[in-house]
């Protein structure tokens, strides 16, 4: 695209938002500078893709045994999801910008002892990426 814009003669900024189908939005704050002719800023959009979580208890000790996985592996809530006992087999697709390496873990408890397992996942982009979590 090309923008075309008479300048005022000081500095200017305005937002330049893209959207395509199967894209999350971008967004840029572009400046125009009166003192620099043919500017190009890029503007990234992440494509969409998913995380299928599978967890299931394979090994059961007890039925103290739990399993801790963050709800939103995107922004790093806080918010986490418990999943107690021996008969645990649950699944969930989250979706999630492409192309992208998230810092993700995870944490079992068993018998009284506490292993926390991280992980960089890689998410491709217009793709399902599958996390089995067997323990």
């Amino acid at each position: 695209f090309r923008l075309e814009y008479d300048l005022p003669g000081y500095y200017v900024y305005f937002d330049l938002t893209g959207e395509r189908d199967d894209y999350y939005s971008g967004l840029v704050e572009v400046q125009i500078r009166p003192d620099r002719l043919n500017q190009f800023d890029s503007l990234y959009m992440k494509p969409h893709a998913w995380l299928h979580i599978h967890a299931k208890n394979v090994n059961p000790f007890d039925s103290n045994d739990l399993l801790i996985v963050p709800l939103d592996p995107i922004w790093g809530s806080s918010a986490n999801s418990h999943h107690y006992g021996v008969a645990v087999d649950k699944e969930a697709t989250i979706p999630l910008p492409g192309n992208t390496t998230y810092p993700f873990g995870y944490s079992v408890t068993k018998n009284g002892k506490k292993t926390f397992y991280p992980i960089d996942l890689y998410i491709a982009g217009h793709d399902t990426t599958h996390l089995d979590i067997f323990y």
